[in-house]
């Protein structure tokens, strides 16, 4: 703020972005002479003003905005401009395209100090991105703020370690989480069990929060994460998007290159979603799923089967030779468990040959020349279909194991085990 007197500050949704102000404001209000906090909301416009920053501005003097003056709105900018940077006005929930609201330009002509938030992204104002807690002192201060520990405790430090993994340092998990050990209507292992399997049934207990420094109604884990993704406004195109974002990198993917992975003919949905604050945008045009809304996609929205064939099997189609290798890899990992390979028809042999073919992609040649002993054994000899997959899975293999100097021992222990697993000779048994 002492460089610049107009800071929009931006994130995704329930990031942290008005608490961080609020701190701002409390270690920094002694500087101002005057400091006022208005929230941009769609009702409080009048039937004769459609956007709010009009009425903010209006009703700073106390003035009744019913009777519409425009002279007193002028006068009011003018005080704020003369009271120069002794002034703070910050206005919160600013989730409106730049352009949607014409009195924008007046604030940014201001010569007091403003700050705005918002989980929209502006491109030709001065922004400070709020982002999960970078350090892991930082979340376990926010935890004992509401749960006293001592961390050098040898038993908990583990445990609240593995809580601030899962949650991914974001402020509201944490803090939500930390409300439930504080009131005692979780222990530390249910709620690190609901976060690994994505399963809120354990945390059903419903309590209090703040947001935007506004008393929420009472709610659980479930629906607090709901209220923030508010899945139930979105098309079933931005909800696709969102359940296979689910297997992209949390540090980002190209805009372009999940385009092509999920057939999205138009980048605008992404580019929509970001405003909507339920993607996260990095310089460079990648994105990533912020945590709290993946938590609620997994949860709430099913992978469709017959599309997440599709989605592997494009995975291998598409031209991927200048695709990062570490985005690839991070993929097949993520699509490789087998909740997700199962829904290949519940066939282990093409799950298997799918995940083979991944690895492929991705050059791990250690993987594929284990995963074949795998292919040998659930492949049915007697499956025309099988035998030509599993044929030409091996010959890519053979093709790469050429290149090494024992290759011809590995094909000769592939076919061997090949043979074992069906000419009728009883596998050994492990004890």
């Amino acid at each position: 703020m002492k460089k610049k007197s107009k800071v929009m500050v931006v994130g995704v949704r329930s990031i942290g972005k008005s608490e961080l102000v609020r701190a701002f404001i409390e270690k920094y209000g002694a500087d101002y002479d005057h400091i006022g906090y208005y929230h941009y909301t769609v009702e409080q416009s009048s039937s004769v003003r459609p956007h709010s920053l009009w009425n903010i501005i209006y009703e700073i003097n106390g003035t009744d905005v019913s009777f519409n003056n425009d002279d007193e709105f002028k006068k009011n900018l003018t005080l704020l401009s003369s009271l120069g940077r002794k002034v703070l006005l910050v206005i919160d929930s600013f989730n409106a395209p730049a352009s949607y609201d014409k009195n924008l330009v007046d604030i940014r002509r201001l010569k007091c100090d403003v700050i705005m938030v918002s989980y929209m992204n502006y491109d030709d104002m001065t922004v400070y991105k709020v982002r999960d807690f970078r350090k892991y002192n930082d979340a376990y201060a926010l935890i004992q703020s509401y749960y006293p520990f001592n961390i050098r405790d040898a038993k908990l430090e583990p445990e609240i370690h593995r809580l601030v993994q899962l949650s991914h340092r974001n402020p509201y998990i944490l803090s939500v989480c930390g409300k439930y050990l504080m009131k005692g209507v979780a222990t530390l292992d249910t709620i690190t069990t609901a976060l690994v399997r994505k399963d809120f049934r354990y945390m059903k207990a419903r309590i209090s929060t703040t947001k935007d420094g506004e008393f929420q109604e009472k709610a659980n884990y479930h629906e607090l994460l709901a209220k923030v993704a508010n899945l139930a406004e979105l098309s079933d195109t931005d909800k696709r998007v969102l359940s296979y974002m689910r297997f992209m990198p949390e540090y980002g993917v190209a805009k372009l290159l999940f385009s092509d992975l999920i057939d999205l003919n138009d980048i605008n949905v992404i580019e929509n979603l970001v405003d909507l604050g339920l993607l996260q945008e990095y310089i460079g045009g990648t994105i990533s799923l912020p945590s709290i809304v993946g938590d609620i996609v997994e949860s709430d929205v099913p992978i469709v089967p017959a599309e997440f064939v599709t989605f592997v099997e494009r995975f291998f189609a598409l031209d991927l030779s200048d695709a990062p290798k570490n985005v690839l890899s991070y993929i097949a990992n993520k699509i490789s468990p087998a909740r997700y390979m199962a829904m290949y028809e519940s066939d282990r042999f093409m799950s298997a040959h799918i995940l083979y073919r991944v690895n492929y992609k991705i050059g791990d040649i250690v993987t594929m020349y284990l995963m074949i002993t795998g292919l040998s054994l659930f492949r049915d000899p007697n499956d025309p279909v099988h035998t030509d997959i599993y044929n030409s899975d091996k010959s890519i293999l053979y093709k790469e194991l050429d290149k090494l100097e024992d290759g011809e021992m590995l094909k000769a222990m592939t076919e061997n085990e090949d043979e074992r697993f069906h000419s009728g000779i009883p596998l050994p048994r492990h004890r």
